[in-house]
């Protein structure tokens, strides 16, 4: 009787391959291939290790100029509007300053009372018209002269006055206007320097964080690919591997008896041989997990009839079995599947025997 130990179906730290199965030489080659593109990749760089704490503290610099640009920009943009809204304020006292200034000039005094007399000169006439009388005429002028002019004259010369007073509050506006429009403009050209020259770092800073992004990314992926590189071998190395890629399918009798003895003992069943005179239906008994298992071993090439599960079956009340397994390397017929589903016969065909050696299959 051989007892096999379990063993471990995937080794500890490539936990990458799921299915042994889909482990064969051209995966190997493939993960060869690509662990050398990658550590070709890597080896470009010198090998360069990156420090985590490098790579947050760049990534905080990153951060930290982003502000400090978002920052700036934001106190450029306001500076380009309050530029603009005084702008438009020293406009608009420039229109309100030309507006008095037309009251400096002494012609328009003269215009108004040379006008004031042609008006009463002619509302004389007319009334001398009327009054068919040219005296009476040249009264009624003088008197609407004397009635008129003087207080548009007094008028005149106070709106002067307070036009000279407006004139010279909206210089003082303008000077000051002027003033802050000239540091706004200073200001406006430090902000948009700052601007740049902070956008600036801040493009240098990011592409060296990018940098150190992708050497760490070069690393991460050599190493992934010697790990997958080396998971494979292992596996192909394994026992595993091995039963999954022996030609099993040809193999007929006491070889396949012989082969399953082998994976079950990979599976870690302690595996006795049966008599081959008087084997009673079963070829291996099974003991483990708490269990007796007996297994009919069908190295076949056409279907298995329904006569190996009634062996099976005897089998199993010889040998006092917990349940019993017929196993081909083929495929069972349909009266088989049916009799051994009313005895409660476990089948496993050919199609199955890469679940089994990959434990899939709980007996």
């Amino acid at each position: 009787m051989l007892c096999g130990r379990q063993t471990t179906i995937i080794p500890q730290g490539f936990d990458m391959i799921e299915d042994f199965s889909q482990v064969a030489a051209g995966s190997v080659e493939e993960a060869k291939a690509e662990m050398l593109r990658a550590s070709e990749a890597w080896k470009a760089t010198g090998y360069e290790e990156i420090d985590k704490s490098l790579r947050d503290e760049k990534a905080r610099k990153v951060n930290h100029l982003e502000g400090l640009h978002e920052e700036w920009k934001g106190e450029r943009d306001f500076l380009k509007e309050e530029i603009c809204r005084q702008q438009t304020q020293l406009v608009s006292l420039e229109i309100d300053l030309a507006s008095w200034k037309r009251y400096r000039d002494p012609s328009r005094a003269v215009w108004i009372t040379t006008l004031g007399l042609v008006i009463c000169n002619l509302l004389g006439l007319c009334a001398g018209a009327i009054a068919s009388h040219a005296v009476f005429g040249l009264m009624f002028a003088g008197m609407t002269a004397c009635l008129t002019i003087p207080p548009i004259l007094v008028w005149f010369s106070l709106r002067k006055r307070k036009a000279e007073a407006q004139i010279n509050y909206l210089d003082d506006e303008l000077s000051i206007l002027s003033v802050q429009l000239s540091t706004l403009d200073r200001e406006l050209v430090h902000a948009v320097q700052k601007t740049k020259t902070i956008g600036q770092r801040w493009d240098d800073a990011y592409q060296e964080y990018e940098h150190l992004e992708y050497v760490c990314s070069l690393k991460a992926n050599a190493v992934k690919a010697q790990k997958r590189y080396e998971a494979l071998i292992r596996a192909a190395e394994s026992r595993q591997w091995q039963l999954l890629h022996r030609d099993w399918r040809e193999l007929r009798g006491i070889p396949f008896e012989d082969y399953l003895q082998e994976v079950f003992e990979m599976l870690g069943y302690c595996v006795k041989r049966t008599k081959k005179a008087r084997d009673q239906g079963l070829d291996l008994i099974l003991t483990g997990k708490g269990r007796m298992i007996g297994v009919q071993c069908k190295g076949y090439q056409g279907s298995v009839g329904d006569d190996a599960v009634q062996q099976a079956h005897a089998g199993k009340g010889y040998y006092s079995c917990d349940c019993c397994v017929v196993i081909t390397n083929s495929y069972f017929s349909p009266d088989a599947r049916s009799l051994a589903s009313r005895l409660g016969c476990i089948l496993i065909s050919g199609a199955q025997i890469p679940d089994l050696i990959n434990a899939k299959i709980h007996l």
